[in-house]
């Protein structure tokens, strides 16, 4: 039970620093704070609040399972705050690789050019596909990476804080 608690504390602490500097490197490239949440979203049929509910339950949903996993392998006990780092760390780029690059690879370029078509006039779909491709998603991948690297960071450091507290 401790385990579980702790998850949903560590992943919400991990999505709200993540999501946090997520929507301010959208800001700075001129884009709303919500622009992730929209694409989640749109991929899903959902709008955005639909978007950010998905997010919101995935960090959730990993915070649990990373703590259940850390608590049940002796080995993986986050029994320091640097220990709790490196593990999150980890399981933030684990969760990048196989949850994030799957929908960032398949579901999204579509998706964000079928919405700039929509929302920009007078540019050729095809153009608009090159810049995705080719400008858009390797920003967009780049700046994901850190983003869930500092969402297994805080939450590492925060299921070791659970972890040491007993």
């Amino acid at each position: 039970m401790r385990a579980l608690v702790w998850g949903l504390v560590a992943g919400g602490l991990g999505l709200i620093a993540s999501t946090s500097l997520m929507s301010a490197l959208f800001v700075l490239i001129g884009h709303p704070p919500y622009a992730f949440f929209t694409l989640v979203g749109h991929v899903f049929g959902v709008g955005v609040l639909g978007g950010f509910l998905i997010h919101v339950a995935t960090g959730l949903l990993i915070g649990i399972l990373f703590t259940l996993t850390i608590s049940s392998l002796e080995r993986l006990h986050p029994s320091t705050a640097r220990r709790g780092i490196l593990l999150g760390a980890l399981a933030g780029l684990v969760a990048y690789l196989i949850l994030f690059l799957p929908f960032a690879l398949i579901a999204a370029p579509d998706a964000i050019i079928e919405i700039l078509t929509s929302i920009v006039e007078g540019v050729p779909e095809a153009r608009i596909e090159f810049l995705v491709r080719n400008l858009i998603l390797p920003g967009f991948l780049a700046g994901s990476l850190l983003v869930h690297l500092v969402y297994g960071v805080v939450m590492g450091l925060a299921a070791s804080y659970g972890w040491r507290r007993g």
